[in-house]
């Protein structure tokens, strides 16, 4: 059985400049490993696949491994293989049963997945492969095994063999795509017509699809034309047991002819996106190295992979990208980025977190550029506070699929209005003050080199009448507009999303937490003047933690937009209509 993992981490040992490296984090979609020449980018990627790699002694370490940190995609898969589910048996296996229970029985395995719930632990196993034999080691989180050592409590060991299996299936999962000595314009027809690790037969692979189902083949090609615009087609054909693919870069008319160019006459990215594109639609819950994708591609094209990539999220592959390009980062917005750094013969891997202008400005030097190269948004919106600058990326690239606007929060909201507060009539704003507040936002974002003219400022309702509304944007300007909420918490107000938020806070039972969360929102709507969404979530997290956790507006706020977004993205109907007619994006 195979079972369905995503890596959560990797770490290599004598690979290349790598003498032994921490474990590197792995993001969910895109992981970018960054870096000057030479430093040992392209090692990591070889590392990861296990590809030409020779055993030789470094600083006294004699093998060379990747190993790889997996954690269960799913609940059901991972109690399968706390079960052992294995042919038709069962095993429960060898992990100990916190309630002292006995671990030999299903029952032990449910009690098992029940601790980690609770623990807030997510299911993972380490799986290990050395070159150059490739054997692979598991490490269950409480047992080592090994290749052909049966485990205790295993049964007749079945269980083993089909764990085995399935971590060599992930390692099987592993597409290396390194284009610079790769050729894709024909190849020799085979029974296997399946793309291989590298991509080497994607002639024979994409005849293949083509032959399968045509009207599935034209939507990959509508993908790839995204990614380069000025081509029309790729024809695939097999002759003589060669595969061959040719481009066509003009949609035929009365006027002119079909004309089909050998691949190999063609620019070299174009064999490099059909490869990329390849693995990415056919295929399902892929490990995919890419080297340089930026190579031969303008960066136009870099953008619209990536967001095509982005689109393809639930096919369930995860991209580890070595690159250079800035198009590349700064369409990628990866939560998390790998610099490699170099010194002598020994070069280090270190996690950039980004979470700081200082980390991403250093992520920038790392593949040689500035600031004012990557960030310079299409456009500039000016928000109320924090909680909406961190959150509506978010809904943006849920709803839109891009980056592209830069959310900053006001450096005082009250410069807008008179003596520092919200007015109690809009009559009390001085026109002076607020005119020398739009005109100092306004220049700021035409001036900075990283800024556009393109240039908002959206403020929450707080209470203000459509009259003061009104008023208040002819004191502003047309740059002004309201949102569709009181205040962007009032968005956040779903039973369940909180409850799963302060849950995996305080580790209690999630029933009892949502009964609670329930009973407060319900309470809430039966108060004729009830308190703002912000206030009340800060009171709420208090009640129920009894005040160990505090609300964090933008760390909570972050993660229950991501949890709506993922489960009822309803809740942001209204919101998304603006930000698409403000945006001009209908």
């Amino acid at each position: 059985m195979d079972f369905d993992f995503k890596v959560v981490g990797f770490s290599l040992t004598n690979c290349g400049p790598f003498l032994e490296t921490l474990e590197m984090p792995v993001g969910d979609l895109f992981t970018f490993v960054i870096g000057r020449n030479n430093t040992g980018k392209s090692w990591v990627l070889k590392g990861l696949a296990m590809k030409d790699l020779k055993r030789h002694v470094r600083g006294g370490k004699v093998s060379t491994s990747c190993t790889l940190s997996l954690e269960a995609r799913s609940k059901e898969d991972a109690l399968a293989i706390i079960k052992y589910k294995s042919f038709s048996d069962e095993y429960a296996g060898v992990h100990p049963d916190p309630t002292g229970q006995g671990t030999n029985s299903i029952d032990a395995a449910q009690r098992y997945w029940a601790y980690l719930q609770k623990s807030l632990k997510p299911f993972t196993i380490k799986a290990k492969r050395a070159a150059p034999t490739g054997t692979p080691i598991v490490e269950m989180p409480c047992d080592a095994y090994e290749t052909n050592q049966k485990p205790a409590n295993a049964g007749d060991g079945k269980a083993h063999i089909a764990m085995f299996s399935s971590i060599q299936n992930v390692f099987n999962r592993v597409r290396y795509f390194d284009f610079r000595t790769t050729s894709f314009e024909t190849t020799e027809d085979s029974a296997d017509r399946t793309l291989q690790a590298s991509g080497s037969n994607l002639p024979t692979a994409l005849a293949a699809q083509y032959q399968i189902n045509s009207s599935i083949y034209a939507r990959y090609m509508a993908l790839v034309t995204r990614v380069l615009p000025e081509l029309a087609w790729i024809s695939p054909t097999t002759s003589n047991n060669v595969a061959k693919l040719s481009a066509r870069f003009a949609v035929p008319t009365e006027t002119s002819d079909e004309t089909l160019i050998p691949l190999g006459d063609c620019g070299a990215g174009v064999g490099h996106v059909l490869a990329i594109l390849y693995a990415a639609f056919y295929e399902r819950n892929k490990i995919i190295l890419i080297d340089e994708p930026q190579a031969y591609l303008h960066p136009s094209a870099c953008r619209e992979l990536i967001k095509v990539l982005r689109e393809l999220r639930p096919n369930g592959h995860q991209y580890i990208i070595a690159t250079h390009s800035t198009a590349i980062l700064s369409e990628g917005l990866p939560a998390t980025v790998i610099q490699v750094e170099r010194e002598g013969d020994a070069s280090t891997l270190r996690a950039s977190s980004r979470s700081t202008i200082n980390e991403a400005i250093n992520d920038l030097a790392s593949v040689g550029a500035r600031w004012s190269d990557v960030f310079a948004p299409d456009e500039i919106a000016w928000v109320e506070g924090e909680t909406e600058a961190h959150c509506l990326p978010l809904v943006m690239m849920h709803f839109f699929g891009r980056a592209g606007v830069t959310f900053i929060p006001l450096v005082q909201t009250g410069d807008l209005y008179d003596g520092g507060t919200r007015p109690q009539s809009i009559q009390q704003a001085r026109r002076s003050r607020a005119e020398l507040a739009r005109d100092m936002y306004q220049k700021f974002s035409k001036q900075l080199s990283l800024a556009s003219s393109n240039f908002h400022i959206w403020l929450d309702k707080e209470g203000l009448s459509d009259a003061e509304q009104a008023d208040f944007k002819s004191k502003i300007g047309l740059s002004l507009k309201f949102f569709p909420f009181t205040m962007f918490e009032d968005t956040l107000l779903h039973p369940q999303a909180i409850a799963n938020v302060l849950r995996r806070d305080l580790q209690l039972d999630e029933k009892l937490v949502l009964a609670k969360v329930t009973e407060a929102l319900e309470q809430r709507t039966q108060n004729p003047t009830p308190e703002k969404s912000a206030e009340f979530l800060a009171e709420l997290f208090a009640d129920i933690s009894g005040t160990t956790v505090r609300y964090d507006k933008i760390r909570h706020g972050k993660e229950l937009t991501a949890y709506l977004l993922k489960h009822e993205p309803a809740n942001f109907r209204e919101l998304q209509a603006f930000l698409a007619q403000e945006l001009r994006l209908i």
